[in-house]
């Protein structure tokens, strides 16, 4: 896998070199790509029986499951290389005659359309649910999903819930370049290039997308949760958060994981949306 990668990676370099423009679009869909896996039996089985929408825009559909028929309304927003399904115990753990629910699936995840996420395309298809569907009540995003929605509601604060739940946030977007980069071993140059393609296409530097930059700009009551053990996202960039914006309300596990899916978990957004 390894030996793929780098030979990958020595591909797109030289492609890079030698014709920017096409080098420069092979790395992004690259970078952008989840490689998505298949739903178990199981997953695909429990999703047909829920509400289903989609989201249309822009030549693409995002898929969006809702249930309950209450006023309230909870927008769930998976992370990298998941699903609706990831929120099913929260699905079925709220007031259905108060709450609708709704679980919506990032570009290129489950059964929306693209071959490409990254935080801008997720953040503009929950600008395109606030505006086609409902504003949200409550946001519960985990992991990528929480960048994505810090963005849009950084930046199009009219569109901010009354409450925010972050969930194991990533502390930059950078950090997800740079393990691509060492696993495909690009050169300094091909970064550089691969950055201001990056600007020029979005209108955004990749280090604008950290915690510390966008939580503080966003003026909505939160709750933040990350697990002291978590090996996908350091816990570092909350705890400095924490020091940085005090607003929040911090919750620590510990031996949870990343996923964060225990109970004291769901009990504790619960009582917050509450």
């Amino acid at each position: 896998m390894n030996y793929a990668l780098k030979s990958l990676g020595f591909f797109i370099q030289g492609l890079i070199t030698v014709f920017p423009p096409l080098g420069l679009r092979l790395a992004y869909k690259i970078f952008c790509y989840p490689f998505n896996y298949k739903l178990k039996p199981n997953q695909k089985a429990y999703l047909k029986q829920i509400r289903k929408a989609d989201l249309v825009y822009d030549n693409q559909s995002i898929a969006l499951y809702s249930k309950g028929s209450g006023g309230t309304h909870i927008l769930c927003l998976h992370g990298w290389r998941s699903n609706a399904y990831r929120w099913k115990k929260f699905l079925e753990s709220f007031d259905l005659n108060t709450y609708t629910v709704h679980a919506l699936e990032a570009p290129a995840h489950g059964a929306s359309s693209s071959v490409s996420c990254n935080i801008p395309l997720y953040a503009k298809a929950i600008e395109e649910f606030c505006k086609q569907k409902h504003k949200p009540d409550a946001v519960i995003a985990h992991s990528m999903g929480c960048l994505s929605a810090l963005h849009l509601f950084a930046e199009q604060k009219m569109l901010s819930p009354k409450k925010l739940i972050l969930l194991a946030p990533p502390g930059r977007a950078q950090d997800f370049v740079d393990f691509y980069v060492k696993a495909l071993g690009l050169k300094e140059s091909a970064i550089q290039r691969l950055e201001h393609f990056f600007l020029q296409k979005f209108g955004y530097s990749i280090e604008h997308f950290s915690l510390q930059n966008l939580a503080p700009q966003v003026n909505t009551p939160s709750l933040i949760v990350h697990d002291k053990q978590d090996k996908d996202v350091s816990v570092k960039y909350v705890e400095e958060l924490q020091v940085q914006w005090s607003s929040p309300q911090y919750y620590f596990t510990d031996g949870y994981g990343h996923k964060l899916k225990h109970i004291s978990v769901l009990k504790k957004v619960l009582n917050f949306i509450a």
